[in-house]
């Protein structure tokens, strides 16, 4: 007891616990704050001919932060951590990269995404709303394919539906469009 009172008196063992305790502090402080982001910078491109995907999304993978691509492709987002990139677009098949951050504090990380190519059904549409095999329909029906839609040389979904055979369009204040269906028993617009 009488040196641990006298350490105590002449101060050294004061000094040196401080010391020891802002060591212990610093250190505990590294590991618990982050130090300063790295931004990951990069361009979303399709992967057959490198054209840039407008608008794809990129996001880390478990949490609810992301970002998209300008007009160009490119995009940033920043990290602090180890994280999942994942590139997105619709069409496309996601990409997953693994981006660790580095004292540089830039990252360039890019995604080429390849297509999903997708077969498309034939829709059978119907003025009663219940969903039926196009072979049950009591009514004349129109199947109007994917293909068929695609020929048509027009970009608006009114002018592509005008020729169908027993399908009624209207439009007004130019942006409220109506379709009407001859139906079973009534006439109905959707």
């Amino acid at each position: 007891m009488n040196q641990l009172l006298h350490r105590i008196g002449s101060g050294k063992g004061i000094i040196h616990s401080l010391l020891i305790g802002h060591v212990f502090l610093l250190l505990c402080c590294t590991v618990v704050y982050p130090q300063s982001p790295t931004i990951v910078t990069g361009r979303v491109v399709r992967a057959s001919n490198g054209e840039p995907l407008i608008g794809a999304s990129l996001f880390i993978k478990g949490s609810t932060r992301g970002t998209i691509t300008n007009q160009l492709g490119y995009y940033q987002i920043s990290i602090n951590r180890p994280v999942e990139l994942v590139g997105r677009f619709i069409g496309f098949q996601d990409m997953t990269q693994l981006v660790i951050p580095n004292a540089s504090q830039r990252i360039t990380t890019n995604f080429q995404l390849t297509s999903n190519d997708m077969q498309l059904r034939d829709a059978v549409v119907s003025a009663n709303r219940v969903d039926e095999y196009l072979q049950k329909v009591p009514v004349a029906a129109s199947v109007i394919s994917q293909r068929d839609m695609e020929r048509r040389s027009t970009y608006n979904t009114l002018e592509a539906l005008n020729n169908v055979p027993n399908l009624v369009t209207d439009s007004w204040l130019s942006s409220q469009v109506s379709f009407s269906i001859r139906g079973y028993r009534r006439f109905s617009t959707m």
